[in-house]
């Protein structure tokens, strides 16, 4: 994993590109190089679920999450325990608003969490998208 910013970008396109990714999930229709400038920012393990948590309570284009805010943070903690099993330390969290690929809409409702494990050697990816 690059530790420049600046490379960030080639090294994405390079592994979401990659024929494990492609031929594990056709359905994200990856073309590279990505449609537009896509850049993958630093997140934080400790607030993955936070981040996630308040895209499903604003919800897409016509409806919003059902439950409570609380609900929908307690989901997402779920996921968050889930992936990093109490190694916030270990992983590393990259996310972008981007329309990286043909599965997305390219509406403000994409979004894309990177998480690396370095303790478990994984790679966790969560798309989101929605269109009006």
């Amino acid at each position: 994993m690059p530790i420049i910013e600046s490379e960030f970008t080639r090294y994405f396109e390079n592994l979401l590109s990659s024929y494990d990714i492609v031929s594990a999930l056709p359905q994200l229709k990856v073309i590279a190089p990505f449609h537009k400038e896509t850049v993958f920012n630093r997140s934080s393990a400790f607030t993955l679920d936070g981040e996630i948590a308040s895209k499903l309570c604003t919800g897409g284009a016509y409806r919003s999450f059902e439950g409570s805010s609380k609900e929908a943070k307690n989901i997402t903690s779920i996921l968050s325990n889930f992936i990093f099993e109490d190694r916030y330390k270990e992983s590393f969290v990259f996310t972008t608003n981007k329309a990286w690929s043909d599965w997305f809409f390219d509406i403000a409702w994409d979004f894309t969490w990177i998480v690396f494990d370095e303790h478990k050697s994984r790679l966790w990816l969560v798309c989101i998208t929605d269109t009006d």
